[in-house]
């Protein structure tokens, strides 16, 4: 069977922020160095951020795109941690539509002793994951999961400004739980959640981030 590939088209405020990831760092160049009292740990930081989903439908390479949150909370000088959400869209096959809905959490490990412009990390984490399939033309032909999952991958921190970040990575995800299979019923295509399996898929991931406030220096006196 030929492959294809399909990308889907950002909804309009997709391509505000993703105009936004890369206009603001430009406009925070000039600000100050965050007064940080103890030691790096403690620094809350929030962003946003754009997935790319790269998974496999029948005969089908399809491409996602959606729109996320993310938080940080810095752990130490080599480690830190990374709490998200994000929401994405692809179709599946030729006639389906396929939502795919994260929570997760990231533990990020950084190999450099000091903090310089480019700063490479490697991660991994758990996740809640949420899919639904349907058929584009059929509403009720749809089938849906929640499942558990497990990420790992390497990324890099664009530090251009003294308190904001690009951030570029990618990971591949597994998850397990059930699957939704697709059975062919009076020459139609129908889509079931039936059986257990494991099944991943690729992401990659863009986000601008801001450290908002010393979270120790807050709390301890």
């Amino acid at each position: 069977m030929e492959k294809s590939f399909y990308l889907i088209g950002l909804p309009a405020i997709g391509k505000y922020l993703l105009l936004l990831l890369l206009t603001l760092p430009y406009l925070l160049m000039a600000q100050k160095p965050m007064k940080v009292k103890y030691t790096k740990a403690g620094i809350f930081s929030l962003g946003m951020r754009l997935p790319f989903g790269f998974a496999s439908s029948p005969g089908v390479l399809n491409v996602a795109q959606g729109l996320g949150i993310e938080s940080r909370i810095q752990l130490g000088k080599h480690y830190n941690s990374e709490y998200y959400g994000d929401y994405l869209l692809s179709k599946f096959g030729d006639s389906a539509v396929r939502s795919t809905g994260h929570i997760g959490a990231s533990f990020l490990l950084y190999p450099q002793d000091k903090l310089r412009r480019v700063q490479p990390f490697v991660f991994v984490g758990p996740d809640a994951n949420f899919e639904k399939i349907r058929q584009q033309t059929n509403a009720a032909n749809a089938a849906s999961r929640w499942n558990f999952a497990a990420h790992a991958g390497l990324g890099m921190h664009l530090n251009v400004s003294w308190r904001s970040d690009i951030t570029l990575s990618s990971a591949y995800m597994l998850h397990f739980g059930k699957k939704i299979d697709i059975q062919s019923l009076e020459d139609e295509s129908v889509f079931l959640t039936q059986g257990n399996g494991i099944d991943g898929h690729l992401l990659l991931t863009i986000s601008m981030n801001f450290k908002i406030v010393d979270l120790w220096k807050r709390l301890r006196w």
